[in-house]
Protein backbone atom coordinates (compact mmCIF):
# COMPACT_ATOMS: atom_id res chain seq x y z
CA UNK A 1 0.00 0.00 0.00
CA UNK A 2 2.87 2.09 0.60
CA UNK A 3 4.59 1.81 -2.39
CA UNK A 4 1.26 2.25 -4.51
CA UNK A 5 0.58 5.39 -2.34
CA UNK A 6 4.21 6.82 -3.33
CA UNK A 7 3.91 5.69 -6.68
CA UNK A 8 0.72 7.84 -7.00
CA UNK A 9 2.25 10.89 -5.69
CA UNK A 10 4.96 10.50 -8.17
CA UNK A 11 3.00 10.71 -10.68
CA UNK A 12 1.08 13.33 -9.35
CA UNK A 13 4.00 15.28 -9.37
CA UNK A 14 5.38 14.21 -12.65
CA UNK A 15 1.63 14.94 -14.40
CA UNK A 16 2.21 18.75 -12.82
CA UNK A 17 5.82 19.42 -13.91
CA UNK A 18 4.49 19.66 -17.99
CA UNK A 19 3.50 22.84 -16.37
CA UNK A 20 6.75 25.67 -16.45
CA UNK A 21 6.30 27.90 -12.93
CA UNK A 22 6.08 31.80 -13.43
CA UNK A 23 7.66 32.40 -10.03
CA UNK A 24 11.25 33.65 -10.18
CA UNK A 25 13.01 34.59 -7.28
CA UNK A 26 16.64 34.75 -6.24
CA UNK A 27 17.70 31.64 -5.35
CA UNK A 28 21.05 31.22 -3.50
CA UNK A 29 22.78 27.73 -4.74
CA UNK A 30 24.26 26.79 -1.46
CA UNK A 31 21.25 27.64 0.85
CA UNK A 32 19.21 25.44 -1.00
CA UNK A 33 21.05 22.27 -1.49
CA UNK A 34 21.90 22.67 2.54
CA UNK A 35 18.55 22.82 2.65
CA UNK A 36 17.22 20.18 1.07
CA UNK A 37 20.36 17.88 3.11
CA UNK A 38 19.13 18.96 6.09
CA UNK A 39 15.47 17.45 5.29
CA UNK A 40 17.26 14.40 3.58
CA UNK A 41 20.19 13.68 5.05
CA UNK A 42 23.04 11.41 4.21
CA UNK A 43 23.57 8.06 5.28
CA UNK A 44 26.36 7.45 8.20
CA UNK A 45 29.53 6.60 5.63
CA UNK A 46 28.12 8.82 2.64
CA UNK A 47 30.45 12.43 2.93
CA UNK A 48 28.89 15.62 0.80
CA UNK A 49 31.09 17.79 -0.59
CA UNK A 50 29.73 21.40 -1.38
CA UNK A 51 31.25 23.54 -4.32
CA UNK A 52 28.19 25.55 -4.96
CA UNK A 53 29.33 28.82 -3.91
CA UNK A 54 27.93 31.00 -7.22
CA UNK A 55 26.09 34.26 -6.55
CA UNK A 56 22.75 34.11 -6.58
CA UNK A 57 20.12 33.81 -9.75
CA UNK A 58 16.69 33.75 -11.06
CA UNK A 59 15.46 30.93 -10.98
CA UNK A 60 11.45 29.14 -10.44
CA UNK A 61 12.83 28.00 -6.61
CA UNK A 62 10.55 24.84 -6.25
CA UNK A 63 11.13 22.87 -9.59
CA UNK A 64 15.14 23.28 -9.07
CA UNK A 65 14.88 22.18 -6.18
CA UNK A 66 12.95 19.43 -6.92
CA UNK A 67 15.29 17.92 -9.24
CA UNK A 68 18.02 18.31 -7.02
CA UNK A 69 16.56 16.26 -4.47
CA UNK A 70 16.01 14.17 -6.74
CA UNK A 71 19.75 13.77 -7.92
CA UNK A 72 21.12 13.73 -4.31
CA UNK A 73 18.78 11.02 -3.33
CA UNK A 74 19.66 8.93 -6.25
CA UNK A 75 22.86 9.32 -5.28
CA UNK A 76 22.92 7.97 -1.75
CA UNK A 77 19.83 5.25 -2.53
CA UNK A 78 21.96 3.81 -5.15
CA UNK A 79 25.62 3.93 -3.61
CA UNK A 80 26.56 0.52 -3.03
CA UNK A 81 29.85 0.80 -0.48
CA UNK A 82 29.13 1.62 2.93
CA UNK A 83 31.54 4.64 2.65
CA UNK A 84 31.80 7.28 -0.45
CA UNK A 85 31.51 10.57 -1.51
CA UNK A 86 28.71 12.93 -3.60
CA UNK A 87 30.02 16.09 -5.11
CA UNK A 88 27.46 18.95 -5.75
CA UNK A 89 29.50 21.27 -8.02
CA UNK A 90 28.08 25.03 -9.48
CA UNK A 91 29.73 27.29 -11.88
CA UNK A 92 27.88 30.16 -13.49
CA UNK A 93 28.52 29.60 -18.05
CA UNK A 94 26.93 32.44 -19.69
CA UNK A 95 23.25 32.53 -19.20
CA UNK A 96 23.34 29.34 -17.75
CA UNK A 97 23.92 27.45 -13.73
CA UNK A 98 25.18 24.14 -14.38
CA UNK A 99 24.90 22.30 -11.16
CA UNK A 100 26.74 19.00 -10.95
CA UNK A 101 25.72 16.00 -8.70
CA UNK A 102 28.54 13.32 -8.80
CA UNK A 103 29.20 10.46 -6.50
CA UNK A 104 31.33 7.58 -6.24
CA UNK A 105 28.54 4.35 -6.32
CA UNK A 106 28.37 2.00 -8.71
CA UNK A 107 27.66 4.32 -12.15
CA UNK A 108 25.06 4.08 -15.06
CA UNK A 109 25.18 0.71 -17.28
CA UNK A 110 25.24 2.42 -20.32
CA UNK A 111 22.59 -0.06 -22.03
CA UNK A 112 20.88 1.98 -19.56
CA UNK A 113 21.86 5.40 -19.56
CA UNK A 114 18.88 6.60 -21.76
CA UNK A 115 16.58 4.54 -20.07
CA UNK A 116 16.79 6.10 -17.16
CA UNK A 117 15.40 9.34 -17.78
CA UNK A 118 12.16 7.61 -19.59
CA UNK A 119 9.31 7.07 -17.21
CA UNK A 120 8.57 3.66 -14.66
CA UNK A 121 12.34 2.78 -16.30
CA UNK A 122 15.23 2.03 -13.67
CA UNK A 123 18.82 1.13 -14.17
CA UNK A 124 18.36 -2.19 -13.63
CA UNK A 125 15.37 -4.79 -13.67
CA UNK A 126 16.71 -5.61 -9.64
CA UNK A 127 15.61 -2.37 -8.72
CA UNK A 128 12.19 -2.66 -6.93
CA UNK A 129 12.68 0.19 -4.21
CA UNK A 130 11.70 2.99 -6.45
CA UNK A 131 9.26 4.10 -8.71
CA UNK A 132 11.12 4.46 -11.52
CA UNK A 133 9.32 8.61 -12.11
CA UNK A 134 12.51 10.64 -10.15
CA UNK A 135 14.71 11.36 -13.34
CA UNK A 136 12.39 10.95 -15.58
CA UNK A 137 10.67 13.83 -13.20
CA UNK A 138 13.80 15.73 -13.07
CA UNK A 139 14.02 15.85 -16.62
CA UNK A 140 10.84 17.52 -17.16
CA UNK A 141 11.05 19.58 -14.58
CA UNK A 142 14.15 20.87 -16.06
CA UNK A 143 13.41 20.85 -19.93
CA UNK A 144 10.04 22.55 -18.95
CA UNK A 145 11.97 25.31 -17.48
CA UNK A 146 14.25 26.15 -20.56
CA UNK A 147 17.05 24.16 -19.13
CA UNK A 148 19.00 20.30 -19.66
CA UNK A 149 20.29 16.92 -17.94
CA UNK A 150 22.84 15.32 -18.56
CA UNK A 151 24.80 11.73 -17.71
CA UNK A 152 27.98 10.79 -17.64
CA UNK A 153 29.25 7.27 -16.42
CA UNK A 154 31.80 5.91 -15.46
CA UNK A 155 33.34 8.78 -13.96
CA UNK A 156 36.33 7.43 -12.72
CA UNK A 157 38.11 4.04 -12.36
CA UNK A 158 34.96 2.54 -13.77
CA UNK A 159 32.35 4.11 -11.28
CA UNK A 160 30.59 6.84 -10.21
CA UNK A 161 27.69 9.14 -11.94
CA UNK A 162 28.22 12.60 -12.78
CA UNK A 163 24.64 14.23 -13.92
CA UNK A 164 24.95 17.56 -15.06
CA UNK A 165 21.95 19.88 -14.57
CA UNK A 166 22.13 23.47 -16.86
CA UNK A 167 19.45 25.63 -15.39
CA UNK A 168 18.76 29.33 -17.08
CA UNK A 169 19.87 32.06 -14.82
CA UNK A 170 17.44 34.46 -15.78
CA UNK A 171 13.64 34.33 -16.28
CA UNK A 172 12.94 32.57 -19.82
CA UNK A 173 10.82 35.15 -22.20
CA UNK A 174 7.46 33.48 -23.61
CA UNK A 175 5.73 34.16 -26.58
CA UNK A 176 2.50 35.06 -23.88
CA UNK A 177 4.67 38.15 -22.87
Amino acid sequence: IRRMDRLMDDLLSYARAGRAATEYTAVDLDTLVRGILDIQPVRAGLQVVLDVAVEPFQATHTPLETALRNLLANAVKHHDRDSGRIVVQAQHVDSWCEIRVTDDGPGVPPAAQERIFKLFQTATAAERGGSGIGLALTKRLVEVHGGSVSLRSPVADGRGASFCVRWPRFPRRTSDE
